[in-house]
């Protein structure tokens, strides 16, 4: 994984919520969307259905 080591621009933040409002993020579902530069390690994630 490579890590920005920075933190975000507003810009990039908006890019992302703007991307929502898109009918391209149609099949986008989920709690949470991931906009760190890498910082989350995914490989700890528990992924839960209740």
């Amino acid at each position: 994984m490579v890590l920005l080591s920075r933190f975000a621009e507003p810009e990039e933040i908006g890019e992302a919520i703007a991307f929502l409002c898109l009918p391209a993020s149609d099949y986008v579902n989920g709690p949470e969307l991931c906009v760190d530069g890498g910082q989350v390690p995914i490989d700890n994630w528990k992924y839960r259905y209740d």
